[in-house]
């Protein structure tokens, strides 16, 4: 089984993948999950993913594994991370969405602005997360 994963590599491929990560971003939401850097980072990872589907919830489940907690959250999570991914495999690159995206200038720049404002807030919980390892030691 293969996977690849394709971070920052394409300003289409960027755009797709970030169309993608609202799936699990709206699963989330409405089943009221926490949003957090895990779930920020797991999400934007399953979507930039591209392969077979079969490999591709394989690890999803592996990830799932690897994070693993004993609460309701975690399987709800579990399961949106890999509904997200089988969703995903079948919305084709170049679709209508995506094409409008990337074609629109304005739109354009309305989703690299996006892109952008997801990197800060990933970056900005590190931060938050790395100031109270700092303050425990």
């Amino acid at each position: 089984m293969k996977i690849n994963f394709k971070f920052l590599d394409k300003e289409e491929w960027s755009m797709y993948a970030t169309l993608n990560t609202i799936i699990p971003f709206l699963l989330l939401l409405i089943t009221k999950q926490k949003i957090n850097l895990k779930n920020i980072i797991f999400s934007s990872i399953v979507n930039m993913m591209e392969g077979d589907l079969l490999p591709k919830i394989l690890f999803t489940g592996f990830l799932n594994f690897m994070t693993m907690k004993n609460n309701i959250n975690w399987v709800i999570q579990s399961i949106i991370y890999v509904l997200s991914v089988f969703i995903s495999h079948f919305i084709p690159y170049n679709n209508p969405v995506h094409k409008f995206v990337y074609k629109n200038e304005f739109v354009k720049y309305i989703f690299i602005i996006t892109i952008v404002i997801w990197m800060l807030f990933i970056s900005e919980e590190i931060f938050d997360n790395s100031k109270v390892i700092l303050n425990n030691l």
